[in-house]
């Protein structure tokens, strides 16, 4: 969604507002069907930002960046392991 891919759970831990959610889980097949009826009844960005703020482009680079940089500070990096990459395969 938007510039960068977050959960809608995600989302919301790090403070961004979203459309609403119907579980605390990764996969929320509710949540996705309201993403895409906004999709389809608009692309103008400045009124998806005021539904989801996922969609603005600035807002969604620093919470992908503040998710990025607290599971590095949470991640133990093993001797065989390189902290920032066992980050981004988590991301992922």
């Amino acid at each position: 969604m938007g510039l960068i891919h977050i959960q809608a759970k995600n989302a919301a831990d790090f403070g961004l507002d979203t459309l609403p959610r119907f579980t605390e889980g990764m996969q929320d097949f509710k949540h996705g069907a309201l993403i895409t009826d906004k999709l389809k009844k608009t692309k103008d960005v400045k009124q998806l930002i005021s539904f989801d703020e996922r969609f603005h482009p600035i807002m969604s680079i620093d919470c992908a960046a503040r998710f990025l940089r607290n599971s590095y500070n949470a991640m133990h990096v093993g001797k065989n392991g390189d902290g920032r990459i066992n980050v981004l395969r988590s991301y992922s």
